[in-house]
């Protein structure tokens, strides 16, 4: 996971390097785009990994991948075809559908079953190959969109297929435990909730772009601090998602445990905020274009802003790990509505875009958090 979260990070800081922050702008919302519908897929991995099981009868975990990519892939390339000035971004948010649709039942019963090294590999070759892949298209291709996404895309796919043999062969054959039925009712709360997640993680700079109305290097000064400073802290707790559900089904740690862990997220995430308030502000200034430029006020709350969903990637994964889908999903979905209902109304009134966006994607987890107690405390 960390392999696979500096190769990101990587491909961010060149980008950065080889764009101004108009141009990054761009990059920035193709990047959310395909990663909103990856985020949005990552729900096919946790149900997997909760309820797979070595042999015995279930529902098929081929069928389960193939499923979901028809439904979720299919559309996206119809209105990709029906309208052909947004292809550039909708041809790859199709093509990721079908290669998360097997990277996450590839990567769910690897770590259901107790393989987690073949989950890992599975994101260090994904991780891999994508800066590869990006790296060429950046140089010979600028920040041409279809490219790009292809290139964001394509990797998921690839991993799977490489690692799924050696997979195979562990674990011999897998199926879920749940009749059909109620294996597609879990996926589709599942993934309603990733989905949120993913707007509020990945896809929020596309709800940025969409709902308020900075000036383009606004933007892409604010989409290039948002994803350089936050990722490293919430990029690792989305991908400890699955290991937290194996974890916390297993486990069952006490509440006084799962209270200190979110009090020491929370501690941790602000210390690091008070240091990028220092440090970050002349990082920008000396190596990347002069419009990326913030004030070391405003990348402090940029960076304190991950504290309530870090805490968010902790309680989801204690609810589905106790069998809670509803919980789960509601307080995902809570937490994405808030933070995008913030971002229209500071639209519509026309507030600074600023305090605007950082408000809203601090509000919105902490209403989802709140959600989750709520609901394991009401039974």
């Amino acid at each position: 996971m960390l392999v696979n979260g500096g190769l990101g990070y990587l491909i961010q800081i060149v980008a950065g390097l080889l764009l101004t922050a108009t141009e990054y702008r761009d990059f920035g919302v193709v990047w959310a785009a395909v990663f909103f519908v990856a985020g949005a897929l990552t729900g096919l991995q946790q149900e997997v990994t909760r309820d797979v099981r070595r042999g015995g009868e279930g529902t098929s975990l081929a069928r389960v991948a193939t499923a979901v990519a028809l439904v979720i892939g299919v559309p996206l390339a119809v209105a990709a075809l029906l309208l052909p000035e947004g292809s550039s971004t909708l041809w790859p948010m199709a093509a990721a559908a079908v290669a998360i649709g097997v990277h996450g039942v590839v990567t769910g019963a690897a770590y259901g079953t107790a393989e987690p090294r073949w989950a890992a590999l599975a994101l260090v070759l994904e991780g891999g190959i994508r800066a590869a892949l990006l790296l060429v298209v950046i140089v010979a291709a600028g920040g041409s969109a279809l490219p790009l996404g292809l290139g964001i895309a394509l990797p998921f796919l690839a991993a799977a297929l490489l690692v799924l043999p050696g997979l195979r062969r562990r674990t011999g054959p897998v199926r879920l435990a749940a009749a059909p039925r109620r294996v597609v009712g879990n996926i589709a709360q599942t993934l309603l909730a990733s989905a949120a997640s993913a707007a509020l993680v990945s896809g929020y700079p596309m709800f940025l772009a969409l709902l308020t109305s900075p000036t383009a290097q606004e933007l892409g000064a604010f989409v290039f601090a948002f994803t350089l400073t936050r990722a490293p802290l919430v990029v690792v707790m989305l991908g400890l998602q699955s290991f937290l559900i194996a974890a916390f089904r297993d486990r069952r740690p006490p509440r006084a445990t799962i209270l200190a862990a979110i009090g020491a997220i929370v501690v941790g995430v602000a210390a690091l905020a008070a240091l990028a308030a220092l440090a970050a502000p002349w990082i920008l200034e000396r190596f990347f274009d002069p419009g990326f430029a913030l004030e070391g006020a405003t990348l402090f709350w940029i960076v304190l802003s991950a504290a309530p969903l870090c805490v968010l990637c902790v309680t989801g994964p204690l609810a589905l790990a106790r069998g809670r889908h509803r919980t789960f999903a509601t307080g995902w979905i809570a937490a994405a509505a808030v933070a995008v209902a913030g971002l229209a109304l500071g639209g519509l009134l026309q507030l600074p875009f600023l305090p605007v966006a950082v408000m809203a994607i601090m509000a919105g987890p902490t209403v989802g958090a709140l959600a989750h107690a709520a609901g394991l405390r009401a039974r």
